[in-house]
């Protein structure tokens, strides 16, 4: 399809100027450092998720593979005894 018209000649401006930019040392120098912040960002934010969900973990009141309770709750004890009295009774 053709274009008519004049044609801007602002995208190739804005790719010499990139090019141009990215040639520069101290330009390559500062992008990698901001990949490196970025990176380190994503990393940071990643491990917080990770210490959330592994801190969730522990706070749950009961062991659903075992069966059993994994913390300590008032009265579990007497009645975990109570419990496994009447069964021997049985």
């Amino acid at each position: 399809m053709k274009r008519r018209g004049k044609q801007s000649n602002l995208g190739w401006m804005v790719a010499a100027g990139a090019i141009a930019l990215l040639s520069s040392s101290t330009v390559r120098k500062k992008l990698l450092q901001w990949t490196v912040k970025g990176t380190t960002a994503v990393i940071d934010v990643s491990e917080k998720i990770k210490r959330r969900a592994e801190n969730q973990q522990e706070v749950q009141p009961f062991d659903f593979a075992n069966g059993n309770p994994d913390v300590n709750i008032p009265g579990i004890e007497e009645a975990t005894k109570e419990t496994s009295e009447r069964e021997n009774n049985l």
